[in-house]
């Protein structure tokens, strides 16, 4: 995601679940950003990334 497709929307709370490790760090910090301006006042934006220590770490396609 490195563009916003809600518009002006605020939402309570955010879930990425291993999805954004797969762009580009600059991809990634541009996409944390949109996300941030979306999301109200305190509130949540849970997401899990993969560790380079991951067995799977490196061996996509």
């Amino acid at each position: 995601m490195t563009e916003n497709p809600f518009g002006e929307m605020k939402f309570h709370g955010v879930f990425s679940r291993d999805a954004l490790h797969h762009n580009t760090l600059d991809n990634i910090k541009k996409a944390v950003g949109i996300i941030h301006d979306r999301l109200e006042s305190n509130r949540l934006f849970l997401v899990n990334l993969m560790s380079i220590k991951s067995g799977s770490y490196g061996k996509g396609t």
